[in-house]
């Protein structure tokens, strides 16, 4: 229901003896509603979600008309995981991620999202790295960096980007890290690291809120999985970026 607007009940009508009427009812049903939104819209209880809108690839994204100054928005970004290198035996990390909330008046009608591509994975040199992900406001950019390449030459280069908000102390959140010889290392908010060393019983590293690594010579798991290594290293994952709308107090 939205839209609903406040219609004025007279106390005749609220009489015990007075005729049950579709208005009566229709009033009834819209009034409980209309009070708290000010006649602009329904009601909604503290904490409900109003609009969720994802992301897979890049795009704007827009206020939802219901949000008011106080709501909560929530936005979540995840970089693409890096690729595979079949060279150095080594999977590619996951893209950081993590979370940022915002009220919605500090954001604009709307705001660009972009969404890093995962990178491509190599059996005959070295693997790419994944590309970031952000979401750009008026007051702040929160951006998921991109996952590692796989290279064992190179240690940081297995590691995932790092979750940043600039202008703020978020903490920064990595993403997997490139498996070293056998499995993936796993993550919360990044994506999971790919397989280590290219035989088919290694496993990506495992995420809670992005995409898991990729085995050997698999494509990590969508968003931001880190490629597995092998013959062929599998390509790391593009990111997302995810947005909640929460009513605040």
């Amino acid at each position: 229901m939205t839209g609903t607007t406040w219609t004025s009940l007279p106390d005749t009508d609220l009489d015990q003896d007075s005729p049950i009427t579709v208005a009566l009812m229709t009033a009834l049903r819209d009034n409980a509603n209309a009070v708290a939104a000010r006649g602009a819209g329904p009601d909604y209880a503290d904490g409900l979600v109003l609009d969720y809108q994802e992301f897979t690839a890049s795009g704007t994204w827009t206020k939802p008309a219901v949000a008011q100054t106080t709501d909560i928005v929530k936005v979540y970004v995840c970089g693409g995981g890096g690729g595979g290198n079949g060279v150095n035996d080594s999977g590619g990390g996951g893209g950081g991620g993590g979370f940022h909330l915002f009220t919605a008046s500090e954001l604009s009608a709307t705001e660009t999202v972009t969404v890093g591509a995962g990178g491509a994975g190599s059996g005959g040199g070295t693997a790419s790295h994944g590309n970031a992900s952000t979401f750009s406001s008026s007051t702040t950019e929160v951006k998921g960096g991109g996952g590692g390449r796989g290279n064992t030459t190179t240690a940081s280069d297995n590691v995932g980007g790092t979750f940043e908000c600039a202008g703020s102390s978020a903490t920064y959140i990595t993403g997997g890290a490139g498996g070293d010889g056998v499995d993936g290392f796993g993550s919360t908010f990044g994506g999971g690291g790919g397989a280590g060393n290219g035989t088919s019983g290694d496993l990506g590293g495992p995420s809670m809120w992005a995409g898991n690594g990729g085995g050997a010579s698999t494509a990590g798991s969508a968003p931001g999985g880190g490629g597995g290594s092998g013959a062929t290293g599998g390509a790391g994952a593009d990111g997302a970026c995810r947005v909640w709308v929460i009513r605040g107090s």
